[in-house]
């Protein structure tokens, strides 16, 4: 049965182009309709879930399904569109990703510049369906039945290949434990951000010295870096991109840090800055991010320090070459860190946020939303560098949260 599903829909996928790869468009057929047993399989031809919502102006097909609301499933009625054939129904899930400007610019963005299943798989995780498994349940069936094999060639973009890379995740401070942070989903990683050890490449300094240091000083119970590169350009791996680490403050549940052994620009080597790109490059395919994602220490919220020692422009500058590269050679405009709209709606959290009774972070602190919960902002205002939704509380009063930075990273997505 579902080596003769694969073969079937394999063939009617390839026939039609997308900027979904064939193998996570199958994989979610897969998954979506138990291999062609649903019961919206069956009696809609509908293999991957898509709701009739707009512009769907066809024949809808009324069923119970299971939502996830803030790590809670819940069952709901909806309407799923009907098609009038397997055919049919390939060609509209191909075309679905960019059907309307939201859905292309916006909602599956992330997943149509991704450069691997894997990357695209993480993206559609809380914008396709809202498990929070679903990119992890793609990926295993895209390698459990080697779906790639099926992707045209003309679809699969430049890849990056893993480098040289040391594990030494069972050895790094605070190993098993994951800190003072819960585990988080890799599509709750939203920036990589570049550091130096502030220590001269040439004294001897090594990763363990770092976290003697941490351990000792602050009393930390986990390192900073889920990466290290050391005086020569050898990569370490030292934490799971699920476990969030020290490094950058509040904006550490969604970045991966890369710290390099030296203290100044002109004391990077060589070998070392060619160790960080190819590994930020290896990163940015794996997670779906785009090289506009990087940042400099120096330009996350809430931090005041010179790291990793570039100027704003030299930073600029990396991004773009960045992004030359991330795009096989094929030039492309430098990067805009640039204000991102917000306005009054609904919106679901990505990262903790603290709910405070003015809109500034000294500002008290009442309470906080985690990742999946949602809350509706009847107002949004700029102040201090963020966007802040205000919304009524239970109490009847005004209560604020940051949406996101003016300058940087979102910490909600609208929904």
């Amino acid at each position: 049965m579902g080596n003769s599903f694969i073969e079937k829909m394999a063939v009617l996928y390839q026939s039609v182009p997308s900027p979904i790869l064939v193998s996570v468009r199958l994989a979610q057929a897969i998954l979506e309709s138990a291999w062609g047993r649903s019961e919206l399989a069956v009696n809609a031809n509908n293999f991957a879930g898509i709701k009739a919502s707009a512009p769907w102006t066809g024949e809808r097909y009324l069923k119970l399904s299971d939502e996830e609301y803030a790590g809670k499933t819940k069952r709901e009625p909806s309407y799923f569109r009907k098609y009038e054939s397997v055919q049919a129904f390939v060609v509209d899930h191909s075309n679905f990703f960019t059907s309307t400007p939201e859905r292309a610019e916006k909602v599956y963005k992330q997943a149509i510049e991704a450069t691997t299943y894997v990357g695209q798989c993480s993206a559609l995780t809380g914008t396709y369906a809202t498990s929070s498994q679903y990119g992890r349940r793609l990926i295993e069936i895209i390698e459990r039945y080697d779906l790639t094999k099926f992707d045209r060639k003309e679809d699969v973009k430049m890849t990056f290949k893993r480098p040289n890379i040391i594990d030494r995740r069972k050895e790094a401070l605070g190993y098993p434990s994951s800190g003072y942070y819960a585990r988080r989903h890799r599509s709750a990683i939203k920036n990589i951000v570049w550091h130096f050890t502030a220590t001269k490449r040439t004294g001897g300094g090594f990763i363990t010295g770092h976290e003697r240091f941490w351990r000792d000083v602050y009393g930390w119970d986990i390192g900073g870096y889920h990466f290290y590169i050391d005086a020569d350009g050898q990569i370490y791996w030292n934490y799971d991109l699920e476990i969030v680490t020290y490094g950058a403050g509040r904006a550490n549940p969604y970045c991966v840090h890369i710290s390099v052994e030296a203290n100044s620009v002109a004391d990077y080597s060589d070998a070392q800055k060619a160790s960080r790109e190819a590994l930020t490059l290896w990163l940015l395919q794996e997670l779906g991010l785009g090289a506009e994602t990087v940042r400099g220490h120096k330009e996350m919220p809430g931090n005041s320090t010179t790291c990793p020692a570039y100027s704003k422009e030299e930073l600029n500058a990396i991004r773009a070459d960045l992004i030359v590269k991330l795009n096989g050679n094929k030039p492309q405009p430098q990067p805009k860190l640039q204000e991102q709209a917000f306005s009054a709606g609904r919106y679901q959290f990505v990262v903790n946020v603290n709910v405070r009774l003015a809109p500034r972070t000294n500002a008290r602190k009442v309470d906080m939303y985690v990742p999946g919960e949602t809350v509706n902002i009847e107002k949004v205002t700029q102040s201090g560098g963020f966007y802040w939704g205000q919304y009524t509380n239970y109490g009847g009063g005004q209560s604020y949260v940051a949406l996101g930075e003016i300058n940087g990273a979102r910490y909600t997505k609208k929904v």
